[in-house]
């Protein structure tokens, strides 16, 4: 075997050894953990949450229960059971407008380029297990963010709004 072809083969077997096995590889969790925090959507809830703290001003604002700049006892009219329905609305079509296809392949190109940087980092031994652990949060996360759109049903509200409307014998008083 000449002196080339030696360096060569030590040189691949180098190569896999330590760039693709890393024996000196994160745990997987942590690899796990590093991918996880690629994808953020933290700028489309905030968005989320400014949106709704406008649609509350705009459709249900503490200055409309005042009357002459004195709390009224009395439901303003404007308060019917189905501003519900127009503020969902409204909301709904703002959410539509945000949410699309191009910020779900944006997520998918940042994981991607994060996970072949984690394997050149890592070494692939612990990959497997570490994009597992990934999906397993992406799944658990999005059971959490499913139950957020839980509201209460319509006889529920109808029994709350009804309550809202008759005045006790205290806020007579």
């Amino acid at each position: 075997m000449e002196k080339k072809q030696y360096l060569e083969n030590k040189l691949k077997r180098d190569f896999l050894r330590y760039s693709l096995l890393q024996e000196d590889s994160l745990p997987a969790g942590e690899i796990a953990d590093k991918l996880y925090g690629t994808v953020s959507f933290s700028d489309i809830i905030n968005e989320g949450k400014e949106q709704i703290d406008l649609l509350c001003d705009k459709y249900l604002s503490f200055d409309s229960l005042k009357v002459s700049g004195d709390l009224s006892d009395q439901l303003p009219v404007n308060y019917e059971i189905e501003v519900k329905d127009r503020m969902t609305e409204i909301f709904q079509t703002w959410l539509d407008s945000k949410v699309n296809d191009s910020i779900l392949a944006s997520a998918l190109g940042a994981v991607r380029r994060n996970i072949e940087r984690q394997t050149w980092s890592n070494g692939i031994v612990n990959m497997s297990e570490a994009i597992d652990l990934l999906i397993s949060r992406f799944q658990s996360s999005s059971l959490s963010y499913s139950r957020l759109e839980e509201i209460p049903s319509d006889s529920d509200l109808q029994e709350k709004y009804a309550n809202a409307k008759n005045r006790t014998f205290i806020e007579k008083m």
